[in-house]
């Protein structure tokens, strides 16, 4: 065994010893050292070179929003791009038909998943289509169709933080004390084209669809009569 190598598997037991990782685990990293991974694609943005925190003080967030996207499409045939983001947001594609003409956009920008899918909507908004995220899939809905509320995914007031301005959701609101129709003539006005304000009577409830960004505001509105 050459000094080289007996000076390596010392520094790997000191150092396996030190953090308590397995010895294999230590060599497999170490094998690893300065490779690199090619990036799939050139939206995608590199990863920074900070250190990992220790395991105990990461948040735990789904993997794909740990993920830095970059725009870079010329004359970008809507399919591709609305595939490249659902794979980028490791979710499943569902279109019927996609969007007319291309897509144009360059950004230095860094984006995650959700922050890319609600500037796609915005755009897809001005061609009367939309994204709706539910479980797995990515669906892409021609607004002419009017909006299947099957499809929209309903989900609680404090999950609205997690869901782009231009995300199709439905959220059911407490009126606690409030009057309904009091409630139901202050929040109409804020809605969209394809919102909806269904008073829940028995639970005494507001049922509320469209974008996320109008929700917060609905939602800030209740709280304040």
């Amino acid at each position: 065994m050459s000094h080289r190598v007996r000076c390596r598997l010392l520094k790997l037991g000191l150092l396996t010893a030190a953090l308590g990782i397995p010895l294999a685990a230590a060599k497999a990293a170490d094998n690893a050292e300065g490779e690199s991974q090619p990036m799939t694609g050139a939206a995608e943005a590199e990863s920074g070179d900070t250190l990992p925190l220790p395991a105990e003080n990461v948040e735990h967030r789904p993997v794909a929003e740990t993920k830095k996207l970059k725009f870079s499409f010329r004359y970008q045939r809507w399919i591709d791009v609305l595939q490249w983001l659902a794979d980028k947001a490791d979710l499943s594609l569902v279109i019927d038909a996609p969007p007319p003409g291309t897509f144009n956009y360059s950004d230095d920008r860094q984006y995650t998943p959700t922050e890319a899918i609600d500037l796609i909507n915005g755009v897809l908004a001005t061609k009367g289509y939309t994204l709706v995220r539910r479980d797995r899939m990515l669906t892409v809905v021609n607004l002419a169709a009017g909006v299947p509320e099957n499809l929209v995914p309903r989900i609680k007031p404090e999950e609205l933080s997690d869901r782009g301005d231009y995300e199709l959701v439905q959220v059911q609101f407490s009126l606690g004390q409030r009057g309904a129709s009091e409630v139901v003539a202050e929040v109409k006005p804020l809605l969209g084209k394809y919102g909806t304000a269904v008073p829940l009577p028995q639970t005494r409830q507001l049922l509320v669809t469209d974008t996320a960004g109008v929700l917060r505001v609905v939602g800030a509105v209740i709280q304040s009569i």
